[in-house]
């Protein structure tokens, strides 16, 4: 149709105005971001010192996970051999 205009809009877009970038430097001169999510709900602030807290958090967790898996397939496999 002439006259009418068709966006596609993607589902993040949607959000772009309610997110807030703030860069701040130290007395060294290093550039620190943060993200500060600024929408009706609630507010999320991450720095990059909390998100590597979460990321070694979460690497400590899938390897503890790992090695319980791990001992009770041995532990496992050792009972059944026994009552062989």
């Amino acid at each position: 149709m002439p006259g009418k205009k068709i966006e596609r809009i993607c589902p993040g877009k949607k959000y772009i105005n309610a997110y807030e970038t703030v860069y701040e430097y130290d007395e060294d001169g290093r550039e620190t971001r943060r993200v500060n999510y600024r929408g009706d709900i609630y507010e999320i602030v991450t720095d990059e010192v909390n998100i590597k807290k979460y990321k070694m958090t979460q690497i400590i967790i899938v390897v503890l996970v790992f090695l319980i898996q791990l001992a009770l397939g041995l532990s496992t496999t050792l009972v059944d051999a026994y009552y062989m």
